[in-house]
């Protein structure tokens, strides 16, 4: 009786070393693009726009990038979002949907 108590003991201490020892702040800063877009606002100034499925959350984000990273950011791949300001263009905007980004 004594040995099954002190196997509960030891297999509780170890479970609380093993969860405890896990990382749970994972950053939840990526996910899977699931749209890109050319955002034209009043003064026909241009953004790259990516919407991004949080894979935490499931929640989409957009964010604005500079033309390079939008255009080497396809649709369906997975895309970490960093050293983002979370600002939108004021104002009115008119989006262009992408089919095949090319270099010009």
């Amino acid at each position: 009786m004594k040995q099954i108590k002190l196997l509960a003991v030891v297999l509780f201490t170890a479970s609380m070393l093993l969860f405890s020892s896990c990382k749970k702040d994972k950053s939840c800063n990526c996910g899977i693009i699931t749209d890109d877009a050319i955002e034209f606002d009043v003064n026909n100034d241009i953004f790259y726009s990516l919407t991004i499925r949080n894979e935490c959350s499931e929640n989409l984000g957009k964010y604005y990038f500079t033309y390079n990273v939008w255009l080497n950011a396809s649709v369906g791949s997975y895309f970490c979002v960093t050293n983002v300001s979370p600002w939108m263009p004021i104002g009115e905007t008119t989006i262009e949907r992408v089919e095949n980004k090319e270099v010009e």
